[in-house]
């Protein structure tokens, strides 16, 4: 069995994903249609770094496979998390494990 099976069998949640894909013209964020992904969220205040180098608290963590980056947002239970970090572990080969998002 494979690793990435095993995080497959872990992921019982389902989250909605909006892709950041630019700016608008007023210069807020513009993101695609939602789509529903795999997850397993954990709530947890954790500090991390956001994109700019600061520290900030993550009040949640999400584990999933889907290809989730920092900006990206996510929707579950009607309440709006924006990803301040992702995590990326590797296997021994050096491949994309899975990805941890912090929110």
């Amino acid at each position: 069995m494979l690793a990435n099976d095993l995080v497959a069998m872990a992921l019982n949640q389902s989250i909605a994903w909006h892709k950041r894909t630019g700016i608008d013209h007023y210069g807020d964020p513009d993101y695609a249609p939602a789509a529903n992904i795999k997850c397993r969220v954990s709530y947890r205040n954790r500090l991390v770094r956001n994109k700019d180098g600061e520290e900030v608290t993550s009040s949640a963590q999400i584990t999933t496979l889907a290809p989730v980056e920092i900006g990206d947002k996510l929707i579950l239970d009607g309440r709006v998390f924006l990803a301040i970090d992702v995590s990326k572990p590797q296997t021994f080969s050096g491949q994309e494990h899975r990805r941890v998002v912090f929110v």
